[in-house]
């Protein structure tokens, strides 16, 4: 099962009726996920059904929804508010019959704002709703093109992954070599040290030199830490073997590399096992890189 990226694009478009429209889905790495939708004034009834969709598919990420609309010019024709032009033309009757002046014409009447309106034809509620359900279902095809988008993004990471977690393996098992070098290069440093120390007197006892030629031997072992780091190298490749989002299990698991190698490290007497441990480093740091992208 390859893994699946944060980082992903896709667009989609449909049209129903005279509507036009394209889905603009656009995705990036966060600690969970984060969603922000863009849809135009009126839409809104759809935005819970885009909120499921993105929950079911995705457990991480920053991914922002654009819906682009293109509507079309909307129907409109002209009514007479006949309460307006009746008010108007009683009062207008009232006035003239007062003055003894002639009655204003129809047309003096529809000239006054209010008495002629501009009225825009809006969908009706079904078309709205053969509308919304349309625009779901495109909705649905770019949510599952960016999941698919996001998959082969996560399979080049994986295989980087890979590359590195077998570089890692490598220089784990180069530390058995080392570590056996280490012994001998420590004993040799004891030795002489001790006999600076004793400049030829003999007074020190032997049991109670090879005392502390073992403890010192055990605090410079690193045999406990090249085990545990060949766990983590298994835990790593099974989980990227599994089907499940993995990314924050992987970035614990790259503290715990970081955690063995600093203990190597200060455990190192031979520049040799500095050497594997800054390698190692390096090696681990790589991983965390591509992690940091992975859901």
């Amino acid at each position: 099962m390859a893994l699946a990226s944060m980082t992903g694009f896709s667009v989609v478009t449909g049209n129903s009726g005279s509507y036009a429209w394209s889905w603009e889905l656009r995705s990036v790495n966060s600690r969970s996920l984060d969603l922000r939708i863009r849809l135009p004034s009126g839409f809104e009834q759809i935005e819970s059904d885009i909120r499921n969709q993105i929950a079911e598919k995705f457990s991480r990420g920053n991914i922002s929804v654009h819906l682009l609309l293109s509507a079309p010019e909307k129907q409109t024709h002209y009514q007479i508010n006949e309460k307006a032009f009746t008010e108007l033309y009683t009062a207008s009757a009232v006035m003239a019959k007062k003055y003894e002046m002639p009655t204003p014409m129809i047309d003096t009447l529809l000239g006054l704002r209010g008495v002629v309106e501009i009225v825009e034809q809006e969908p009706s509620a079904q078309q709205r709703q053969v509308l919304y359900s349309e625009l779901k279902k495109t909705f649905s095809f770019a949510a599952e093109k960016l999941s698919e988008n996001r998959l082969e993004e996560g399979q080049r990471l994986q295989a980087v992954i890979e590359d590195v977690v077998k570089e890692i393996d490598l220089l784990v098992n180069a530390l058995s070599r080392i570590a056996d070098e280490q012994k001998v290069v420590i004993q040799r440093r004891l030795s002489k040290k001790i006999n600076e120390i004793l400049d030829g007197d003999e007074r020190l006892a032997p049991e109670r030199l090879a005392q502390e030629v073992a403890f010192i031997m055990a605090k410079s072992d690193i045999k406990e830490e090249r085990d545990r780091l060949q766990s983590h190298i298994s835990a790593t490749r099974a989980l990227l073997d599994t089907d499940e989002p993995v990314g924050r299990k992987l970035d614990f698991l790259c503290q715990e590399f970081i955690r063995e190698v600093n203990t190597i490290c200060s455990k190192a007497a031979t520049i040799d096992i500095t050497d594997n441990g800054l390698a190692l480093k390096a090696a681990i740091d790589r991983i965390r890189e591509q992690v940091q992208n992975i859901e």
